[in-house]
């Protein structure tokens, strides 16, 4: 018995062991693992979209963002974006906030959706994707939404003729803005397969994991949602296993009217743009009447 008792403890140490050193690689490399940013500068032209690409400056320090400060914005980060002004005047226009993964030129079906019904366009390359400079942080992305706001808003673009499309990732960024700048009011926000917290999805997808030590970064969109003002419409892929639709249904369900909720039953994560997704959120944008905001039930 001793030498299969002494066998058992080998296995449960080299086991232990493997277990620390996994949590010593999430803990380090958790960047990546979120801001899965290594794609390469996504190129316009073979995209075959008639959009402009642009640059917007951001404020370069995240710190910023949570600062506020006078002068606390001096030094700026040029930041790569696709542009395709309103076709007509007073035509809505969408500020696409992406998610995690990829750059925007992965983005290009959806873009040609919104294109091809008559919709403006920015869609923005966020700080340390796409070629850009910086590191991707939730404050670094934040600051990078308001300063394509701010482009829009510099374009003699109405407040009630953007509407902010976030999707995953993107929709946390876009309440963050939303909540802490309470000034900044579009026409309306569109979730795509929003989550809680960035917490709720790691513990999801490993509930092996003591999240609650790990994790460095954090998205509470459930925690700022209530305090939005702008309508709401919340689009989830009924079979989402990265982001689970009971999440996207939380955030509905704390959040203000006007507010609507979509559920595609046989969608994912990946799939729920191509499965009706794009249009019904054109078919929210043409039915949103201007003026809104603040609305109550």
């Amino acid at each position: 018995m001793g030498k299969y008792s002494k066998f058992a403890r080998q296995i449960g140490l080299l086991a232990l062991l493997t277990y620390i050193g996994v949590l010593a690689a999430m803990y380090f490399f958790q960047h990546a693992l979120i801001f899965r940013d290594g794609f390469g500068r996504p190129d316009l032209a073979k995209t075959g979209l008639g959009m402009q690409q642009i640059s917007i400056p951001a404020v370069a320090d995240d710190a910023c963002w949570q600062e506020n400060t006078s002068g606390c914005g001096a030094t700026t980060i040029d930041l790569l974006a696709w542009y395709a002004p309103p076709p007509q005047p007073n035509a809505p226009v969408i500020l696409y906030l992406h998610g995690n993964g990829g750059h925007i030129g992965l983005r290009r079906g959806i873009a040609r959706q919104f294109l091809d019904a008559g919709l403006g366009l920015l869609m923005l390359e966020y700080r340390g994707y796409g070629g850009n400079a910086g590191l991707a942080s939730p404050d670094g992305l934040t600051l990078d939404a308001e300063a394509a706001w701010n482009f829009l808003r510099a374009q003699h673009i109405g407040a009630d003729e953007i509407f902010i499309y976030g999707e995953s990732i993107g929709g946390a960024v876009a309440i963050q803005m939303l909540h802490d700048r309470p000034a900044i009011q579009p026409a309306a926000l569109i979730l795509y397969a929003p989550f809680t917290t960035l917490q709720d999805v790691v513990a999801y997808l490993y509930p092996w994991l003591p999240v609650k030590w790990l994790l460095r970064y954090e998205f509470d969109s459930i925690g700022k949602i209530a305090a939005l003002r702008t309508p709401l419409l919340v689009m989830h892929g009924g079979v989402d296993k990265f982001v689970p639709p009971r999440m996207g249904e939380a955030i509905f369900n704390a959040a203000r009217s006007p507010k609507e909720l979509w559920i595609a039953p046989g969608a994912n994560h990946y799939t729920l743009w191509e499965m009706g997704a794009v249009q019904r959120a054109v078919e929210f944008i043409r039915s949103t009447p201007r003026g809104e905001i603040g609305r109550r039930p």
